[in-house]
């Protein structure tokens, strides 16, 4: 199971899709966080559950446009920027996020070498 309740055994697909780092501070040289990222493909018939609250914010069955729109206040602002980049690459990458004021400003991606 993965942290959102998905039983990724009953996914068509699982493959490992790259790290997504972000900078800590506004000092874009220094310490960075990040996140090891999973595409799955669910089968047709997987069950989908109506929005649930976890410690992590609200999660939603949501269409693609919705969560890649740049614009949208209701998504983690650097979503919209690497996961379009994601799901178009086969091999896994590294995207490494820039920000200035809290907004996302670029996303770079390289093969990754994990």
């Amino acid at each position: 199971m993965e942290e959102a309740g998905l039983d990724l055994h009953q996914a068509e697909v699982v493959r490992f899709a790259g790290l997504v780092s972000w900078p800590v501070s506004t000092d874009l040289t220094g310490a960075r966080m990040g996140m090891y990222a999973f595409l799955a493909r669910l089968t047709p018939d997987y069950p989908l559950w109506p929005d649930r609250v976890t410690e992590e914010g609200v999660l939603s069955w949501k269409v693609l446009d919705w969560v890649c729109d740049q614009n949208n206040p209701l998504v983690v602002n650097n979503i919209p920027h690497f996961l379009p980049m994601m799901l178009a690459e086969q091999q896994s990458q590294e995207y490494c996020c820039s920000a200035h004021n809290g907004r996302v400003q670029m996303v770079t991606s390289a093969l990754s070498t994990q």
